[in-house]
């Protein structure tokens, strides 16, 4: 999923995992990051 979401560079970008932080560093193009359980671009229930 990394590989593939650097590859394409999309503009926004929104991940759900269990370790956001970890997956963060892991990231590298893109235009914006929503990532974690409480980043939604959406905003909570």
């Amino acid at each position: 999923m990394i590989a593939y979401s650097d590859y394409i560079a999309t503009d926004h970008l929104q991940v759900h995992t269990h370790h956001p932080k970890t997956t963060a560093e892991k990231l590298c193009d893109y235009g914006s990051i929503f990532i974690g359980g409480l980043a939604s671009v959406y905003g909570l229930p």
